[in-house]
């Protein structure tokens, strides 16, 4: 008798890519419609397991450093040294998303995890037939969307999403260089723009045959696990162009302008353009927006220091505490720094 899970191989894996707050989770849901397709909310699954070959990056309890040496001692011991991490690493994921489709009665699993952007070189290593499908939307609108939603005035935060901002669009090219035809690029505005001939050209990618239901993903219930767009992707039953231009609000604001641009210039005309955007006409279009909040503009440098001081952060929280007229919210933040506990 065949093993489902045994058989299961990489060319049966779906790898979604994307900067955070660029609209996976629609196109997940999307594609997990298909009748022949699994998948569940984010899983996170290769992360740990490749970061082990890293010795920088990450934390562990036990010293993720050590850690990594001990491993490279290891493998070093080892005819073919890596490569048979490798192949343990490809037996572990396949095994687990084997499992997973064969309790689940499909074929395919699709892994939507927007931070692969940090390990896609390893993911292609790992999978030589997976498909990938790197997802891009403007520049402009992952920020407002992660200011809205993330940060939502508390500048602090803002900071915690450094490499979502400014690694990622760099790791996505990056990837889809390295790919080649292994990997298709989705923008996000052609999704919602055109969503059956989008889909049908990622199902045709697959040999999968397009199903029009699958549009209609409100009409299902969210996978499970705890991670994804838990809010903006049930506004809609359908991809739907209302969000598109809704990233012209910062526009409206100095701060919002100054971010804007501030974004822009960090990533540079040539990266937002091989993004398939052109920065000036982004930039145009956000200034001709009334303006019509002042404010006070806290600096992006600050925002992004490398390292920074404890008076740095508290001028960020003095700055919310001005803007947003959080007494009690910045009181606590303030002292929290006093305490060294930011």
């Amino acid at each position: 008798m065949s093993n489902p899970v045994s058989e299961f191989s990489s060319s049966q894996l779906i790898l979604l890519v994307s900067q955070p707050r660029a609209g996976s989770t629609m196109l997940q849901r999307i594609l997990g419609a298909h009748s022949r397709v699994h998948t569940t909310a984010e899983p996170w699954l290769m992360l740990h397991p490749v970061y082990a070959l890293r010795g920088e990056g990450h934390e562990a309890e036990y010293g993720a450093r050590t850690a990594y040496r001990a491993l490279q001692d290891f493998l070093s011991t080892l005819e073919g040294g890596e490569a048979h991490y490798y192949t343990a690493l490809r037996r572990l994921g396949l095994h687990l998303y084997g499992t997973a489709c064969a309790q689940a009665g499909k074929e395919y699993f699709l892994d939507k995890t927007p931070r692969y952007f940090m390990i896609l070189p390893e993911l292609a290593r790992t999978f030589p037939e997976a498909h990938f499908f790197i997802l891009l939307r403007n520049p402009l609108a992952v920020l407002a969307s992660i200011l809205h939603t993330w940060v939502q005035g508390e500048w602090i935060r803002l900071a915690r999403h450094r490499e979502n901002l400014l690694l990622a669009p760099h790791r996505l090219l990056e990837g889809l260089d390295l790919l080649g035809e292994r990997a298709v690029a989705v923008h996000y505005e052609a999704l919602v723009g055109e969503p059956a001939a989008q889909v049908a050209g990622l199902c045709q990618h697959l040999g999968l045959e397009f199903e029009p239901g699958m549009l209609n993903y409100g009409a299902r219930p969210a996978f499970r696990g705890r991670y994804g767009d838990p809010a903006g992707v049930d506004q809609h039953i359908r991809p739907s162009t209302s969000s598109l231009e809704r990233w012209l609000e910062l526009g409206r604001s100095r701060q919002g302008r100054h971010l804007a641009r501030a974004y822009l210039d960090s990533l540079g005309p040539e990266v937002v353009s091989r993004m398939g955007y052109d920065a000036g006409r982004l930039l145009a279009r956000l200034e001709a927006e009334p303006l019509e909040q002042r404010g006070l503009v806290v600096p992006w440098d600050r925002i992004f220091a490398a390292r920074p001081s404890r008076l740095n952060t508290l001028s960020l929280i003095l700055a919310e505490l001005v803007q947003q007229r959080r007494l009690a919210h910045a009181g606590r933040q303030i002292s929290r720094l006093l305490l060294g506990r930011l």
